[in-house]
């Protein structure tokens, strides 16, 4: 089981103990994930990881993931080249030399 997908069930059993994927728990989820500063390209994977469970182990379709994976595929590319990105990235580099 992913580890983004055992985060986001940890508090989410139903009454019949089984997992149910929403629309507003997915976002409520994510949010959350942002609030506490996780980076864009990690929520990408949090959200690959709700979907396949929900495809693989629901065989449904109830969230449509496409609008959350295309917005954070956009986080992920900004943030990925913030100049604040790449001056760590040479930092470290250095470091290591």
């Amino acid at each position: 089981m992913p580890s983004w997908f055992a985060q986001f069930a940890m508090n989410r059993p139903d009454k019949d103990g089984l997992i149910h994927l929403g629309d507003e728990d997915v976002l409520k989820f994510l949010l959350g994930l942002r609030d506490a500063k996780v980076p864009s390209w990690q929520r990408l994977q949090a959200a690959r990881s709700l979907e396949w469970f929900q495809t693989l182990v629901l065989r449904s379709n109830t969230v449509d993931f496409l609008s959350y994976k295309i917005k954070l595929h956009e986080l992920a590319e900004k943030e990925r080249s913030a100049p604040e990105v790449w001056r760590l990235r040479l930092r470290r580099f250095f470091a290591w030399r």
